[in-house]
């Protein structure tokens, strides 16, 4: 499994990203001014149906909205995940909303997002 690390994400996101790569996670992350995104998130075989990825993502979403970033990503099954529309169901668990429609955000590519505003919406 590989293991990138980003050395110029901030110390809060630095810290996140060595605890659970020392559980096992292979992560991609980057940080900008006001965005972070998730590029990777792999759950090793051995550690799935844990709970491991509801509480890195519990956790990711914590500190964007402590850092008053937004979160994006975009779905993928390259790395193993049944399907992407079992993926999008995970991650609008977290505030996560799809990137179309009327909530289309032309300012960015990647497929789902969530604005630290986002936290007491609901959304479909």
């Amino acid at each position: 499994m590989k293991i990138i690390k980003i050395s110029q994400n901030s110390d809060i996101l630095s810290s996140f990203i060595e605890k659970w790569e020392s559980l096992g996670l292979s992560i991609y992350l980057f940080e900008r001014s006001d965005t972070i995104t998730l590029s990777e998130l792999v759950v090793p075989k051995k550690s799935r149906k844990m709970g491991i990825g509801t509480q890195f993502m519990e956790e990711l979403v914590e500190i964007a909205d402590k850092l008053g970033k937004r979160l994006l990503l975009t779905p993928d099954t390259s790395y193993g995940g049944s399907s992407e529309d079992r993926l999008r169901r995970f991650y609008k668990r977290f505030g996560l909303i799809d990137n179309r429609g009327r909530k289309k955000d032309y300012s960015i590519s990647d497929g789902m997002y969530r604005n630290p505003e986002d936290l007491n919406e609901n959304n479909e």
